[in-house]
């Protein structure tokens, strides 16, 4: 099997309603600090390495609480990068994300506040690809020009769909479309059953999507499905993306990530690339085109925590 290299790009954006930032990402090491959140970035990389970790977390809270919840989770895989080398069964995973929840609830323990956050990953190793998710921060995979979801969400809407009370269609403007039933932070006495995926071979010209909510609750699978077929570069179509997001209301805190693999022998030497294979950061304000003035319109909550 050839060696993959695995382009990405990650834009980040608090949204045109809501005045600060509970989303953040985990780039294969890069991530937001938490003074950092509010301006978002729009960050593009490389890499060759073996081994690989990609997450997108949506916190949730409320005032400054979401921020921590999800600020905890990167900061967690960040000092626990390595140890999840060779972790990609289910239950190693499983045992990973149960010590970032725990983490997480402790945290807000402390501070006397109730917070959680929502995880979606896809991890690397030695040429095969392993996705999780808790919560309804979801993966895609873009194969052939066609558009399928990988995640599967932990939520009250999802359940109503599996059990044929709610069609799809229902399901985007249902008012309990954001009561998630597992998030990273639950109480300890409430069992964390992350969706994982079976390891599979890394295939050539793949994109995976990871995003938060604030990118599917305002562009249809199939405008993000014809965006990333038509759009050659990556940070394009990320860019796309969010302005169509933005444009549609933007209510919400909004990452969006895309992963692409090649083959080695495929990459193209990026001009001006730095030793860390980092091309670009950029505020999102930078980054969206038009994305318009923030509203001064009251946040609102749409999470439910035990």
């Amino acid at each position: 099997m050839a060696n993959k290299i695995i382009e990405s790009v990650v834009i980040n954006n608090k949204g045109r309603v809501r005045g600060n930032n509970e989303d953040n990402f985990f780039l294969n090491g890069i991530y937001l600090q938490r003074k950092e959140m509010d301006e978002g970035a729009f960050i593009s990389n490389s890499s060759e390495d073996l081994f690989q970790l990609y997450a997108v977390c949506d916190g949730m809270g409320g005032a400054d609480s979401g921020e921590e919840a999800s600020y905890c989770a990167v900061h967690e895989l960040s000092l626990g990068y390595q140890e999840l080398n060779k972790k990609l069964q289910p239950d190693e995973l499983t045992d990973v994300l149960y010590n970032i929840s725990e983490k997480i609830r402790q945290e807000a323990l402390q501070r006397g506040q109730k917070s959680g956050t929502t995880i979606a990953m896809a991890v690397v190793d030695d040429g095969q690809l392993c996705l999780a998710n808790v919560g309804d921060s979801r993966v895609y995979r873009l194969r052939n020009n066609s558009l399928q979801q990988m995640s599967v969400d932990h939520s009250k809407i999802q359940r109503m769909m599996s059990m044929g009370l709610i069609t799809p269609e229902q399901a985007r403007t249902d008012p309990s479309r954001h009561v998630i039933t597992q998030y990273l932070g639950m109480p300890s006495d409430i069992k964390i059953a992350p969706y994982i995926s079976q390891p599979s071979e890394l295939r050539e010209n793949d994109i995976y999507l990871l995003c938060s909510d604030g990118l599917t609750d305002m562009v249809e699978d199939k405008q993000i499905e014809a965006v990333l077929a038509s759009k050659a570069d990556l940070k394009e179509a990320a860019q796309t993306l969010m302005k169509a997001a933005m444009q549609n209301g933007g209510r919400d805190n909004t990452t969006i990530m895309l992963l692409r693999v090649k083959n080695v022998a495929d990459k193209t030497e990026v001009p001006g690339k730095n030793n860390t294979g980092l091309q670009t950061v950029l505020t999102a304000a930078q980054a969206i085109v038009g994305g318009g003035i923030l509203l001064t319109i009251a946040d609102f909550v749409y999470y439910i925590l035990h």
